[in-house]
């Protein structure tokens, strides 16, 4: 895109001419400032670029061909638009304003580019100091200050130059002129002072001409490396001399500088260790080349990457740590586009890495994923919460598989979102195991319902009563090793990225938790192994165990007789039904037993069902009041009516409920009975929501007695959710996908 002219154009073009600058020869003092604006910027190209009519031409260039350009394809044609900034272009491909100018395009091939005008005092802009490079980068705050102060500097040194032609005194102009080159030595041994690398200035012979102050310190902290040797030393005979571990670093180092002095490379850079008998230290060496025209000049620059060094090596070690895990791990970035996935992940799913990379994770979404589940995790990441759950996934061959998902964000030190972790894990054997026991009591509850409670008592349960049993030592086991899991350290360790997102290497190379990561990780990844072995050994017994069951349920259900009709009944009859069939029992624990009658119509329901949670409602009081081991133990049997409906209530003072397991106890398995199975409160509420009722549980806590109630409608009809309620749903497994 061309520029615009500036508004002060014709009085900008006065000022340039006035300068006598154009198509002058090369001077070294400007030479100089591109070399340093080079260094600083650590770019293979500098320029000082001044604009006039229909070119940019270059005073001094380091790293580029050529002495001008066209001004529509400048991109300091755009610089003097601004005289108070720096213009930083970042990566030229995708900035609009050069993406289609031919020097992005072709040769010499910018991506990136930072030009700080040349201001002159009447406030015109003359041209830019510019640095290029062909990679996409951005400047850090130091850098861009420095280049600022280089412009000031290259203005001056304009400002020097026309003074000293216009007063047209010898000595005056010598004087000047060596003021200004003390100024311009000290401002830049100043600058160089400044940078943490350690640089030397080498003549054409490879004498030392000049350090800065970081090369002092290191060569009188690493004498045995330097000789301590500075300015006037010959920098490639201390490379000749050096002996021991590093002495083949060195000799390539010093092949490196004769390269560039002969004009063999433009620059040369190498890694290389340089151990003290106190730390392990690694360098790497930038060696360019300056004044073309003039007496030439070696940059050699070290910069200390020890601090890097550790963080790759760790960051490895972890990386095959975390691919060496069972669970499938994602990381994915902000736009949630997977960035890497490890080994497990691929073998879950059955896709590639390279299939996977790139792609959002709704790939894995399939016809019976639950939208509702995705809704929440979309949810989760649109907020940058954590998400923790189970969802239906597809294989990539189109099976079904259970997934239980973790997902957690990582922030940076300003809380901004800079990825997500992702930990999965196939759970479809449990899940299987999960719906044949489901299965299983579905067919128990029918089976109940036909025979009747006392027949199932004496016949199925007597039958399956001890695989139920090893059942439930299946069961638990699995539950203890899945509440024991080390699965959550796989988050711990995510929590304490995410924490130390902020400075990640600083994090790696200074604190002692990051050198336990490693090993962490890999008994982490051993222990979910053996753990994940030990699941699925117990699934199988499991397995086993339910056919077994199966056959029994089959067996009986020859003997089971047709029930599910529902008749008209008196409340009241149920009640003395229930207190008749625990009459002895309650006799023989010295129980009292009232009950208060409310005024409650007759009501259409399945008989056997409302007796049996009755019957189960008063035997966990019997039990709760003879193990409080009070001398008043106490029941209370109360039925009323609540507008449309009629509530049960059984209410003990025995040994209370603790408030922790008021949320589950009429799930599935749940007991504080040693010899409990779980099944009776689970059955009695599935049956209450078979008829349109409910059942509820009160306690005020330990020693405080309970209070157990059902809800049933008066209505003689089912409600729709009633109906609804007693057609079991299928349980989308892996193999009926």
């Amino acid at each position: 895109m061309k520029a615009p002219l500036p508004p002060d154009e014709s009085q900008r073009l006065a000022t340039l001419r006035d300068y006598h600058i154009l198509d002058t020869g090369p001077e070294a003092v400007f030479d100089d400032l591109t070399i340093l604006a080079a260094q600083i910027c650590q770019t293979p190209i500098a320029i000082i670029s001044l604009v006039d009519e229909h070119r940019q031409w270059f005073k001094s260039s380091i790293g580029l061909a050529g002495t001008e350009t066209p001004r529509d394809l400048a991109f300091c044609a755009h610089t003097i638009l601004n005289k108070d900034e720096v213009l930083e272009v970042n990566d030229a491909r995708a900035d609009p304003r050069f993406a289609d100018l031919t020097p992005v395009t072709s040769e010499p091939h910018i991506r990136f580019y930072a030009g700080a005008p040349l201001v002159a005092p009447a406030g015109h802009v003359l041209g830019a100091l510019c640095v290029i490079d062909r990679l996409p980068r951005q400047l850090t705050a130091e850098q861009r200050a420095a280049l600022r102060a280089l412009s000031r500097h290259t203005v001056t040194q304009l400002e020097l130059r026309r003074r000293a032609r216009d007063l047209g005194h010898e000595v005056a102009e010598r004087r000047r002129s060596e003021e200004a080159l003390t100024e311009s030595k000290q401002f830049l041994q100043s600058t160089l002072d400044a940078l943490s690398a350690e640089i030397a200035i080498l003549d054409e012979s490879g004498v030392i001409v000049a350090v800065n102050a970081a090369r002092n310190r290191f060569a009188r902290e690493n004498v045995e490396v330097t000789g301590g040797e500075g300015t006037g030393a010959n920098y490639l005979e201390i490379c000749d001399r050096s002996q021991g571990e590093c002495a083949a670093d060195a000799a390539a180092v010093a092949r490196g500088i004769r390269a560039v002095m002969a004009g063999e490379t433009a620059e040369f850079h190498r890694e290389y260790p340089c151990h003290s008998a106190t730390a392990k230290r690694w360098y790497i060496v930038h060696v360019t080349r300056f004044g073309e025209a003039g007496a030439r000049r070696i940059v050699v620059a070290h910069v200390d990457i020890t601090q890097r060094k550790r963080v790759e090596q760790r960051l490895r070690v972890s990386d095959t740590a975390i691919k060496a895990v069972s669970q499938g791990v994602l990381i994915a970035g902000p736009d949630r586009l997977i960035l890497s996935a490890n080994k497990a992940f691929t073998v879950i799913t059955g896709y590639s890495e390279a299939e996977i990379v790139g792609q959002n994770c709704k790939f894995l979404q399939g016809p019976l994923t639950d939208p509702a589940t995705v809704a929440a995790i979309r949810q989760a990441l649109q907020n940058a919460t954590d998400f923790a759950g189970e969802i239906l996934n597809y294989r990539k061959d189109g099976t079904a598989f259970w997934n239980e998902l973790t997902v957690s964000p990582v922030r940076d030190e300003q809380g901004r979102l800079i990825h997500f972790i992702g930990v999965t894990r196939d759970i479809t054997a449990r899940k299987e195991a999960e719906g044949q026991l489901e299965d299983l009591h579905r067919q128990l509850l029918a089976t109940s319902r036909q025979a009747g409670m006392a027949e199932v008592a004496t016949s199925v349960l007597h039958n399956v009563g001890n695989v139920l049993n090893s059942v439930n030592v299946s069961a638990t086991l699995m539950g203890d090793q899945l509440r024991k899991s080390k699965l959550t350290s796989v988050g711990k360790v995510a929590a304490l990225f995410r924490e130390q997102a902020a400075d990640l290497p600083g994090f790696f190379a200074t604190d002692a938790r990051a050198g336990q990561l490693p090993g962490y990780l890999d008994q982490l990844a051993q222990h979910l192994t053996a753990e994940r072995a030990a699941l699925l050994g117990e699934v199988e017994h499991l397995r086993k165990n339910i056919d077994h069951i199966k056959d029994i349920v089959a067996m009986q259900q020859s003997y089971a007789k047709v029930s599910g009709v529902t008749e008209v009944v008196h409340p009241v009859d149920l009640i003395d039904d229930a207190l008749n069939m625990n009459a002895g029992s309650l006799d023989r624990h010295a129980i009292e037993v009232i009950r208060e009658i409310g005024a409650v119509p007759p009501i259409e329901m399945d008989k056997h069902k409302v007796l049996q949670i009755l019957i189960n409602f008063v035997r966990n009081a019997k039990y709760a009041c003879d193990d409080s081991g009070r001398t008043d133990k106490r029941i209370i049997l109360r039925v009323q009516r609540s507008e449309d409906r009629v509530i049960f209530s059984v209410i003990d003072n025995g040994v209370g409920i603790h408030p922790e397991n008021l949320g589950r106890i009429f799930n599935h398995g749940f007991t504080t009975k040693k010899d409990g199975h779980g099944f009776g409160l689970h059955s009695g509420a599935n049956a209450a929501r078979e008829m349109g009722g409910r059942v509820s549980v009160h306690s005020d806590g330990p020693g405080c007695g309970a209070t157990f109630t059902l809800e049933l409608p008066i209505a003689g009809s089912r409600s729709r959710e009633a109906e609804k309620a007693a057609v079991p749903t299928p349980l989308p497994l892996a193999s009926a996908a």
